[in-house]
């Protein structure tokens, strides 16, 4: 661990803030291609899916405030988590959309509903805009039938003169489940609208992956004038020429046989950022840790993230 000798404000460093510390991946750059495309091109939704715990949400966290119409303009938009709940009713969704903008959220399911709408055309009003993103999180905690309520905000909003996009996020498994049995005829305005367009997350599946984030530690600053992530945390007298992005074919091949043993999918963002946080402020604080790398050195910071421990079960488990 980090030695305690430190001054308070050294754990000042993003990479101690574990909510909001951020790395971009390729697969992020690659969704937020796609939900522009869709938003360019007029498209009035699509669905993402992925694995778990690979970083779908804290990348779409992370996008929205990037995109643009193609004036350059920013596109406002709405974000909700869908929790999970045992209520599975259109009335639930309307209320946990108006909670979630502190809205009066009692009566009847169309006061909600107007409640809600009025609230994204004023929103999009004063951005001076007549397009509008939504982005449904966690879909797969969602009753077929509740899909309903984005079509009717989706129909009220064009009403009003709002185009709207609903892009749809969720755990590929569970997700596909509800999708693939939903009668065609009885949803056929939901699939036109919103889950023809399909797209899919991944966590990092090469080397390049690994090297693109690697590299991020290199040029990141802290403070903004500061040294280099990597320059942070690593001793004086680490020469000047090292860089963590030439670790990459050390990281990828520890995490590959570890993948092989477990039958991971791709390395989620979750466990790699914690993963490599570890080694750096843990491991190669210490003089001499850098020339000691190694895989035994590697697996010990993913055991920390608790990649393996995740997937997998002791007969115990339920």
């Amino acid at each position: 661990m980090v030695a305690q000798t430190h001054t308070p404000d050294f754990f000042d460093h993003p990479i101690f803030d574990f909510q909001s510390f951020h790395l971009e991946t390729r697969a992020m750059r690659a969704m937020k291609e796609q939900i522009q495309r869709w938003l360019w091109t007029g498209h009035t939704g699509g669905v993402i899916l992925g694995d778990p715990r690979i970083g779908k949400t804290h990348a779409v966290a992370h996008l929205l405030s990037d995109l643009t119409l193609r004036n350059g303009q920013r596109v406002p938009a709405y974000y909700i988590s869908i929790p999970r709940r045992d209520t599975k009713t259109i009335k639930a969704i309307m209320r946990l959309l108006c909670l979630d903008r502190q809205l009066l959220a009692t009566g009847p399911t169309e006061y909600l509903s107007s409640r809600f709408v009025n609230y994204l055309f004023e929103y999009c009003h004063t951005q001076h805009a007549r397009q509008l993103l939504i982005v449904v999180d966690e879909m797969q905690r969602l009753a077929p039938r509740q899909l309903e309520a984005f079509a009717e905000i989706f129909d009220d909003l064009q009403m009003l003169g709002v185009r709207a996009t609903v892009v749809f996020v969720g755990n590929q498994r569970e997700s596909n489940e509800m999708l693939n049995h939903l009668p065609y005829e009885e949803y056929d305005h939901i699939y036109g609208r919103f889950l023809e367009q399909r797209g899919h997350y991944v966590g990092l599946k090469s080397e390049e992956d690994v090297r693109f984030c690697l590299g991020q530690y290199d040029t990141l600053r802290y403070p903004k004038q500061g040294p280099s992530y990597v320059r942070y945390f690593v001793p004086p007298s680490t020469p000047e020429s090292f860089r963590f992005a030439s670790l990459s074919p050390l990281v990828w091949q520890t995490f590959r046989a570890a993948q092989k043993k477990y039958g991971f999918t791709s390395w989620g963002m979750q466990y790699f950022v914690c993963a490599m946080n570890t080694l750096l402020t843990d491991y190669f604080s210490k003089e001499g840790a850098i020339e000691e790398c190694d895989a035994s050195m590697l697996n010990e910071c993913i055991a920390v993230s608790g990649l393996i421990s995740s997937h997998v079960r002791t007969p115990g488990d339920a």
